[in-house]
């Protein structure tokens, strides 16, 4: 985190907990005001059957155990996490729309 603060800005991704709702997984998020003066939220959004078949389909390490993991169960569990998202973290949400091919590039212009 220390050497995160010296840089002029810097990109965390994470598979973010939310209190919002009843999902016990993620990494939690109460550190990064504490650390950051600025935080702003990139929310990606898609349909969930979207996000099911998107998560079934990569390859973690096998201590996951997302082997285990029937489709159907996926998506019930992230019908229940969407229900927390955006997590309202920092001073500025920025919405992209990912069901079809994103290109990052359109979204330079509004994060501050």
């Amino acid at each position: 985190i220390r050497d995160a603060q010296l840089l002029d800005s810097v990109i965390i991704v994470s598979h973010w907990n939310t209190a919002r709702c009843n999902v016990d997984s993620g990494t939690p998020t109460n550190w990064l005001n504490k650390y950051f003066s600025t935080v702003v939220e990139l929310y990606c959004s898609c349909a969930v059957e979207t996000a099911a078949t998107r998560f079934k389909k990569r390859v973690r390490h096998s201590g996951h155990l997302d082997d285990q993991k029937s489709y159907e169960d996926t998506l019930t569990w992230m019908a229940e996490y969407r229900l927390g998202l955006p997590l309202g973290l920092g001073k500025q949400l920025v919405m992209a729309e990912t069901d079809s091919v994103f290109q990052v590039e359109n979204i330079d212009n509004e994060i501050i």
